[in-house]
């Protein structure tokens, strides 16, 4: 589960992520990575829950302890959950 998935979805189309996709919604997969991530962690994702960048690096940390995960996929993780940490701070107005 993702707090606020379809304004997450807007905000990355406003930044323009996946303008040039051509196979692929980068924005939706980006959706699939965080509930994937939601899924690993069993928690969802919330404002309350990814405030920092540290918050984003200890749930990779615990992801890659977990050595399901490939490196690219885990790379995806990351940056999606930082695209999630921008959209909330935006939201807050920091």
């Amino acid at each position: 589960m993702i707090e606020n998935e379809a304004d997450y979805l807007r905000y990355l189309e406003q930044k323009g992520v996946g303008s040039q996709d051509r196979v692929a919604s980068s924005q939706k997969s980006y959706v699939s990575y965080l509930n994937s991530v939601s899924k690993s962690m069993n928690k969802p994702i919330s404002s309350e829950w990814i405030k920092t960048e540290e918050d984003i690096e200890q749930i990779i940390r615990t992801i890659e302890r977990q050595g399901e995960r490939k490196s690219k996929t885990i790379a995806n993780y990351k940056t999606a959950l930082k695209h999630y940490l921008h959209f909330s701070n935006a939201l807050q107005g920091i």
